[in-house]
């Protein structure tokens, strides 16, 4: 099952540390979202993407895949499941 986790917020370490035990599992994915932006993201064994948008708005030079609002919806239906934090 590909779960995709989305992170809205800069020190959500519960968040992190359950994708990251979730991609021991099965194929897992993380999404960065408005200030989550800024973390950073290390050792994630999954693709980690950030909103470009977001990116922008705070001036932030990502190390991730940027994506724009149609990729972000292509991603949420590509996963079988998805979680908000």
């Amino acid at each position: 099952m590909k779960t995709l986790h989305i992170l809205r917020h800069l020190d959500d370490e519960r968040a992190l540390a359950t994708a990251i035990t979730h991609a021991r599992e099965h194929p897992t994915s993380i999404l960065l979202l408005q200030d989550a932006v800024l973390a950073r993201v290390a050792d994630f064994p999954g693709p980690v993407y950030a909103s470009a948008e977001d990116v922008a708005a705070r001036v932030n030079i990502a190390g991730y895949e940027l994506v724009d609002y149609d990729r972000i919806v292509q991603l949420i239906f590509e996963h079988d499941k998805v979680i908000t934090w």
